[in-house]
């Protein structure tokens, strides 16, 4: 998205990196309270985000029968009982205004960290009207 492809530009990440941490907070926040997590317990997590988006039919894709495998030979028995609310749940709401004031924050051609509070607030205004 960044349009003045220059290194002064592309090297300011700061809205970026403050976005990624929040998402990444907000999702793993809902899946446990850990520091860290085991390939397992990643693997785990990532096939939830993929039923949320895909359904049914993520449970299909040949690409979890290993983290099937594993669960069963746990003896996870709640991994298999939470299927069904995990296949029909709605999927991960993206939040494409906060993405774009962040990117925008680095990248624009003037970035909104220059800008005064009101003035950035009115710039992504008509910029989410015009998207």
């Amino acid at each position: 998205m960044t349009e003045c492809k220059t290194p002064w530009y592309l090297t300011r990440v700061a809205g970026l990196c403050a976005w990624s941490w929040y998402e990444a907070g907000l999702r793993l926040s809902s899946f446990s309270k850990q520091d860290s997590y085991t390939a397992a317990e990643f693997a785990e997590f990532h096939f939830s985000e993929e039923a949320k988006k895909h359904g049914e039919a993520e449970i299909k894709d040949p690409f979890w029968d290993e983290l099937f495998y594993f669960q069963k030979q746990m003896g996870e028995m709640g991994f298999y009982t939470h299927l069904p609310a995990l296949v029909n749940q709605a999927p991960f709401e993206f939040r494409s205004a906060m993405r774009l004031y962040c990117v925008i924050w680095d990248r624009a051609w003037i970035p909104l960290e220059f800008w005064s509070g009101e003035a950035a607030a009115v710039y992504l205004e008509v910029k989410l009207k015009e998207d």
